[in-house]
């Protein structure tokens, strides 16, 4: 369930910062707020990233992979 997978996703990325862990968290930044609303980040009744989507984690990653 959905609730499960967040529970699970909160619990891997506040166990790794506890270990010092680089943590790059993409489900927060596509959930922010921006210029387009979170849902248009994903295909409707699929939940796989839309082209918006992609865009956002390409940019996400692309932030934490500078030195």
């Amino acid at each position: 369930s959905a609730q499960y997978q967040e529970y699970f996703r909160a619990e891997v990325v506040r166990l790794a910062r506890n270990q010092g862990l680089p943590v790059v968290d993409f489900a927060t930044q596509l959930r922010s707020s921006g210029a387009n609303l979170p849902a248009q980040r994903f295909f409707p009744h699929d939940g796989h990233l839309s082209p918006e989507g992609h865009r956002v984690v390409a940019e996400v990653l692309a932030r934490a992979l500078q030195p």
